[in-house]
């Protein structure tokens, strides 16, 4: 397990999203196994039709697929605002950054920290744009006319075979399948890597591996 250790600032709740993410990510994943498992005994005995336990998991796992998605934003927000604050003080950053949008803040920041931004046309700052898209889309969420039993088992069966590969379940090849919460980790570890570079080392937050 990884957790994010931040030093210094009181009370900052970055440590408590990015463990947030975690615990949604690995809620998801189990959903999805044991909606694998129902689907796969279902289709063997041939009973599509009538009661459906796997729907139960369905639904849980795209809860916490979803919320997965709040709680990374809201990591890189209180994140972001912290690396700024540290170096620039809270004044500053409130009077000059604070209200900017949070790509903005992810460009604009490590560039007036560390002389560098992070880049964008790297793989962290897709996910940045990705995970703020599916904030904003939940975020301003809006109803639809209910569906048909045959749309919703289609819709099931579409989210069964998209959804693996979003929280990295799928087989793929290394770096090119993860979950909201790899991403989110990927993101910060990106910015490590540009402190190291720019030998600018930001002492007061790492990412940490403790036994689970």
């Amino acid at each position: 397990m990884l957790e994010l250790r931040i030093a210094g600032r009181g009370p900052s709740r970055t440590s408590m999203f990015y463990t947030l993410t975690y615990e949604a990510n690995a809620k998801c994943n189990a959903d999805l196994r044991e909606m694998a498992r129902c689907l796969s005994t279902t289709q063997s005995q041939g009973e599509m039709s009538g009661a459906k336990p796997y729907a139960t998991y369905w639904r849980s796992s795209l809860r916490y697929f979803l919320v997965q998605y709040l709680y990374a934003a809201m990591c890189l927000e209180a994140f972001i605002y912290d690396y700024a604050a540290v170096a620039l003080g809270d004044t500053y950053v409130q009077k000059y950054l604070d209200k900017l949008d949070l790509i903005a803040k992810w460009v604009i920041i490590p560039r007036l920290v560390l002389g560098r931004e992070v880049s964008r046309d790297g793989q962290a700052f897709e996910y940045l744009k990705l995970i703020k898209k599916e904030r904003d889309k939940l975020a301003h969420s809006k109803s639809r006319p209910a569906l048909t039993e045959e749309q919703r088992e289609k819709e099931l069966m579409e989210y069964y075979a998209v959804v693996p590969h979003a929280v990295g379940l799928a087989d793929s090849k290394a770096g090119t399948n993860m979950g909201v919460f790899g991403q989110l980790t990927h993101i910060l570890d990106t910015l490590k890597k540009l402190e190291k570079e720019c030998g600018c080392m930001q002492d007061w937050w790492e990412i940490v591996e403790i036994p689970a």
